[in-house]
């Protein structure tokens, strides 16, 4: 819709161009602002404001924090340059970041606001992840510079020309509302970046130094890899054994339903008996519907719903549960920090799927009895 909206003039008048220019140039004298239709409102043209409040917020927002970032790199990285050199980097970024937008205003207009928001996206965010390994001024200049002002660009001018589609009356009050964003990303910018800079975050592995934990990490690792096999293969599986497209996609809702009560129920059961063993029984589950129901009777129809079912429910658990694990196993302060460390023919798949799961369970297993003095049976 938001395309349409964009794209309808450009693409009526290169019609009309196509076919003479005489035609063409009546048409944009007959083209009167009263003869285009704007919403003025209601649901999906207030979220095209919100949504270009976000893009102002992220984009203009770094552009309002320049400041606070040209500070930083000169009192470190780049503290043998003077304030002048390094200043060219945050002038070429300010320079492409405005100067840009006379080449992707006309892009807009006809391909419309969503690529370009793709690709200002993804600059942005590349050049703050690279921006954290810069050492050398070439670097600044390239991954800031460069990229991080080509992406401010890409991002705030279809942001704030979107808005102008969906609005006319009140073009100038949503335009208004947009742009704010630039302002709330200068003022929490700042204030993120100076905690940051004075506390860095660096990832904590003695947290590996405990057996428990790192066993469990690879169990984890292991399980969420085996996860994601019949997650992503069950409908092309389903395909190759026959089976219409109807069905084949069928298979997965099947397998979601499947994994709602095995968030559900089995987070009750864990309470009682321990999420370790909550999550043991379950990898086993999982073991058992790939060996005997999937890779057996998987090309007949019971066979792969009564997978499709298990699987989902046992992966419900994995996913659910595994965070309790690892909080059995650490402090409230290391939480976080311990789950984000942990993340033709079928048959082959199948057995690797089986083997993934089944050295999952046997590091779950070595954990629970590290951790219980080898009490195997016992709640945990």
């Amino acid at each position: 819709m938001i395309n349409k909206a964009v794209q309808h003039t450009s693409a009526k008048l290169a019609y009309d161009a196509e076919k003479s220019p005489a035609v063409a140039l009546e048409s944009l004298e007959n083209l009167r602002q009263d003869d285009i239709s704007f919403p003025e409102g209601g649901l999906e043209a207030w979220l095209v404001v919100f949504s270009a409040f976000i893009g102002s917020l992220a984009a203009l927002g770094i552009t309002n924090t320049i400041a606070a970032f040209q500070l930083y790199v000169s009192t470190h990285q780049l503290s043998e340059y003077s304030e002048a050199n390094v200043g060219w980097i945050f002038s070429v970024y300010m320079f492409l970041a405005f100067f840009c937008g006379v080449y992707i205003g006309p892009v807009f207009d006809k391909f419309g606001p969503r690529w370009l928001i793709v690709a200002g996206t993804i600059c942005i965010g590349a050049s703050l992840m690279l921006l954290s390994v810069c050492t050398e001024y070439w670097h600044f200049l390239l991954v800031f510079g460069i990229c991080n002002g080509i992406g401010c660009s890409l991002l705030f001018t279809p942001c704030i020309a979107v808005v102008g589609h969906f609005f006319h009356v009140r073009r100038g009050l949503a335009t208004g509302i947009a742009s704010t964003g630039g302002s709330v990303g200068g003022i929490i910018f700042p204030l993120l970046l100076q905690r940051l800079f004075a506390n860095p975050i660096h990832p904590d592995i003695r947290i590996f130094k405990e057996p428990p934990l790192f066993f469990t990490t690879i169990a984890v690792f292991l399980m969420e890899f085996a996860l994601f096999i019949p997650l992503s293969y069950i409908s092309s599986y389903a395909a190759a054994q026959g089976f219409d497209d109807k069905f084949s996609f069928q298979i997965l809702t099947i397998m979601n339903a499947g994994s709602f009560f095995g968030r559900l129920l089995p987070g009750w059961w864990a309470d009682r008996a321990g999420p370790f063993n909550s999550n043991m029984a379950s990898v086993l589950l999982s073991i058992i519907a790939c060996l005997v129901v999937w890779l057996p009777f998987g090309h007949t129809k019971p066979g792969i719903i009564t997978f499709a079912i298990l699987i989902g429910f046992a992966s419900g658990n994995n996913i659910g549960i595994t965070p309790v694990c690892i909080g059995k196993l650490c402090t409230i302060e290391s939480y976080g920090r311990i789950i984000n460390a942990c993340g033709g023919s079928y048959w082959g798949l199948i057995v690797f799927t089986s083997l993934l799961y089944t050295l999952s369970l046997l590091f779950l297993i070595l954990t629970k009895g590290l951790s219980t003095e080898w009490k195997l049976l016992g709640v945990f």
